[in-house]
């Protein structure tokens, strides 16, 4: 039963009752152990179930795993890891049960609302619809048309200024010195290639 109560917090219970336990549970004076608590008729020590805000502490920060389990022997430590990853299996498993529930009703609800509008899963995708407005798939071998990403494209205007010469494509930004040849009264469609 020890083993079960592996990431137990233990309370150490005075003679004169100054630590009581929390509501609800009982120190069990009999020497025999349930599901709520274990007792040590020897040096009164109760251990208890952790809550889930000691468990979110434990989760957040090592120092707090670590001063919780220099009280806990290792064997009882392993056990409690284990019996944790169990759990959270469990929950695993009923979050994707639950989330397969919703999916198969979110289907089922699709496929009743195609039924009253008359619609198949064809009219969705487009598939029937030749001459009309849809959406158009490129074939799986068909090419891209158009330029390439990252290709060169020829320049399309040329301006020469003190022996060196500036090239531009006429696309983006307009170069400074075309800039200023067009202020002082320049016209690009001199500069055209």
């Amino acid at each position: 039963m020890a083993t079960e109560l592996a990431t137990s917090l233990t309370i150490a219970f005075t003679k004169t009752g100054s630590l009581s336990p929390p509501r609800g549970w009982y120190l069990q004076m009999s020497g025999h152990s349930c599901n709520f608590c274990l007792t040590n008729l020897t040096d009164k020590t109760t251990t208890m179930p952790p809550t889930p805000s000691l468990i979110a502490a434990v989760a957040k920060s090592k120092t707090a795993a670590n001063k919780l389990a220099k009280n806990i022997p290792l064997d009882q430590l392993e056990s409690a890891i284990r019996n944790l990853q169990n759990a959270a299996k469990t929950i695993r498993k009923r979050e994707q049960s639950k989330a397969a529930a919703r999916r198969k009703a979110a289907i089922k609800k699709v496929n009743a609302l195609m039924d009253d509008m008359g619609l198949s899963p064809r009219d969705l995708t487009g598939a029937g619809l030749k001459g009309k407005a849809g959406v158009r798939k490129r074939k799986p071998g068909a090419k891209k048309t158009g330029p390439k990403k990252g290709t060169k494209v020829a320049p399309k205007y040329e301006l020469k200024i003190k022996g060196e010469t500036y090239r531009w494509t006429g696309r983006g930004r307009m170069p400074l010195v075309f800039k200023d040849y067009v202020e002082k009264g320049g016209n690009l469609d001199k500069c055209l290639i």
